[in-house]
């Protein structure tokens, strides 16, 4: 093939041979730029051109929330430097495991095993009900009683410590008692023990939540999502698996997980990890003896004035 040697034509080809050097050039820039765009959104952050620390990109934040537990690593350990890991292990374990699991078991099998087992009629299941849910009215008396009256120099522990072996005395009797020897009056005073238990130590337990938001402030609104968080979470879990359990196992396996989820408020009162005693140790009767004597002397006071 002759090359091409007209004057007018040349012209015309060199032009549109730069025309498509300047755009492949522009092409290859916009592929570069995109191309390091890309590899910026999955890096962790590298050194940028001024020698500056790069943000790691959105994958790279993604994984690494991932990898944290999905925030719930720093959310604990900022809790823990706060208020010490074991008032966060006491909270998780009356608000999850005690009446966010526990409880959420009980109520999932008891009335089946009410309706089924023990041939409770609907009208004295009401009857029943309402008796046995007596504890959470009593949740303000609960709440004075435990701030005035101090067991051997403690206002908290001796408390969740009573509710909790009461609740694991009624669900485990729930566990073992057969059908035929649990009449529905029995049944009632049952669940009355159990709700004493998660009423009493959630009186407790949220009590000694506000002494700690006052003494750390800044940290008040992560140490109430603790508490909702753990309900939720274990109470979640808890529903669940509750109705798996009663299909193809019985009601009293959930009876027997509650009496075990009563128990682990009991680990952290009896070892003090909720509050610090006030004072010297003294006999429960002495204290009460003291209380009274001191209102007496109070009043006589006020009438020798008078």
């Amino acid at each position: 093939m002759r090359p091409i040697t007209c004057p007018r034509v040349r012209p015309a080809i060199t032009l549109a041979a730069s025309a498509i050097r300047h755009t492949s050039g522009r092409i290859s820039t916009q592929l570069g730029r995109g191309r390091r765009a890309a590899s910026r959104s999955v890096s962790f952050g590298g050194e940028g051109p001024g020698g500056e620390r790069e943000a790691p990109g959105c994958l790279a934040r993604l994984l690494l929330f991932i990898l944290s537990g999905f925030g719930l690593r720093p959310f604990m350990r900022s809790l823990n430097d706060a208020y010490g890991w074991r008032y966060s292990a006491s909270v998780v374990a009356q608000y999850g495991l005690n009446q966010g699991a526990g409880m959420n078991l009980l109520l999932l099998s008891i009335k089946f095993y009410a309706f089924s087992a023990l041939k409770i009629e609907t009208a004295e299941w009401g009857r029943l009900q309402g008796f046995s849910a007596i504890p959470w009215q009593l949740k303000a008396l609960f709440g004075i009683l435990s701030d005035t009256l101090a067991v051997r120099g403690l206002h908290r522990s001796p408390y969740l410590i009573l509710g909790g072996l009461l609740g694991f005395t009624g669900a485990l009797m729930l566990t073992v008692l057969p059908a035929s020897m649990l009449p529905a009056a029995g049944l009632a005073l049952l669940l009355l023990l159990c709700n004493l238990n998660v009423a009493m130590g959630d009186v407790v337990v949220d009590a000694t939540i506000a002494v700690k938001c006052r003494e750390v402030p800044e940290r008040a609104a992560q140490l109430q999502s603790l508490s909702w968080g753990a309900f939720g979470l274990f109470g979640a879990v808890a529903v669940a698996c509750g109705g798996y359990m009663v299909e193809y196992a019985s009601p009293r396996l959930p009876f027997g997980l509650s009496a075990g989820c009563a128990c682990a408020v009991l680990v952290p009162a009896a070892l003090g990890w909720l509050e610090r005693r006030e004072g010297p140790a003294r006999p429960w009767f002495r204290c009460v003896m003291s209380e009274l004597c001191a209102d007496r002397t109070g009043s006589q006071i006020g009438r020798a004035h008078v």
